[in-house]
């Protein structure tokens, strides 16, 4: 038998084979809230036998989606919508299911990646995005530079988030620090321009 159909286990979690449904963003989401269509998309992912399956992108604050239509795990509302795709999951599959939390930083607050890609204002459902110093480009909103405060906020909203995935039963969860995102723009210095701690 070929090693894909084998089953695979890291740190504890064993999959019943190596095949993993990587996170698509789906831009379905109403204030970060699950829709009948994550439930369908990632249903039909769960019949079919898949190892693992990982959400798209799930920002732990609001200002952390990339667009007003992404997944959250910020509320109870949002705790409540993913809730509702894991039950399916313990109740039809074997396939594990995993959440990936993301904050999209300076990179939020955009139209979807198949519209051009624009900032969204305000007064259509946008945000100031937040950024560990300024930076403009011309696609995306010009950020607020996040204060020390403001740093251990979102901090806190990291672990909020994992707390809510952990309570819902999520098999895993992968942390997404690439893509000039929230994380990434701190630990770069092509964006991070900051002279504290941080």
């Amino acid at each position: 038998m070929s090693k894909l159909f084998s089953p695979h286990t890291m740190r504890g979690l064993t999959l019943a084979n190596r095949i993993v449904l990587s996170p698509m963003c789906q831009y379905a989401a109403k204030d970060g809230n699950a829709s009948d269509w994550h439930a369908t998309h990632l249903g039909t992912f769960a019949l079919s036998n898949l190892g693992l399956a990982i959400t798209e992108a799930v920002g732990v604050e609001p200002e952390g989606r990339i667009s007003p239509w992404c997944l959250g795990l910020y509320s109870d509302a949002n705790q409540d919508g993913l809730a509702r795709i894991v039950r399916f999951f313990r109740e039809y599959s074997d396939t594990k299911f995993g959440v990936q939390l993301a904050h999209a930083g300076r990179k939020s607050s955009v139209l979807p990646s198949f519209m051009v890609r624009k900032a969204v204002p305000i007064e259509e459902g946008g945000w100031i995005p937040l950024a560990p110093s300024y930076y403009e480009d011309t696609v995306h909103p010009h950020p607020q530079v996040m204060d020390k405060s403001r740093i251990e906020a979102t901090q806190k909203a990291w672990g909020a988030s994992a707390r809510r995935a952990a309570e819902i039963g999520v098999d895993m969860l992968e942390l997404h620090f690439a893509h000039g995102y929230l994380i990434h723009e701190f630990l770069t210095p092509l964006i991070n321009k900051r002279e504290d701690k941080y």
